[in-house]
């Protein structure tokens, strides 16, 4: 029976070792290792400032809108968070997400738009080979509950 018990502690431990590794460096614990024993560090760093365009189908008239924001990017490991914070004739947004090796983006995104509605998805953006762009397409739910997609292009300013 203690053997058991020895086996449950060593297994939570680990999963509490693997689970602060994702949080605090945004990767698998193997991978810091790997990364710190061969000095291979994800070099890919999104942060700055880039600009944002994304299509959708509006509720009011049916036509296709773009919406556009400006992202202070900010990164940690492969973890990304991208904000506009808003502004006069301007809703706030917010991406949150991690970046593959491959260089595929893959998170959730949150707007509170200038009508006070609140708006969420997913999003998947694939990096382009020069670093300053990414498009893909995002996911979400209307006003009227209905799933929608479109377009979403993002461009380091």
């Amino acid at each position: 029976m203690p053997d058991v018990l020895i086996w449950l502690l060593l297994a939570f431990a680990g999963a509490a070792v693997q689970r602060a590794s994702d949080v605090i460096f945004g990767e698998s614990i193997e991978r810091v290792i790997y990364s710190t024993i061969t000095r291979r560090r994800m070099r890919t760093s999104l942060a700055g400032e880039w600009h944002s365009a994304y299509e959708y189908r509006s509720d009011d008239d049916g036509a296709i809108h773009t919406d556009e924001h400006t992202f202070e990017v900010s990164q940690r490991g492969r973890r990304v968070v991208m904000k506009d914070p808003g502004g006069p004739g301007r809703s706030r947004m917010h991406v949150r997400g991690t970046l593959s090796h491959g260089g595929v983006f893959s998170g959730e995104w949150e707007e509170l738009a200038l009508s006070g509605r609140q708006y969420s998805g997913v999003v998947q953006l694939l990096l382009s080979r020069t670093r300053n762009e990414m498009r893909g397409q995002w996911v979400g739910f209307t006003r009227t509950d209905l799933v929608q997609n479109g377009s979403w292009t993002i461009r380091k300013a």
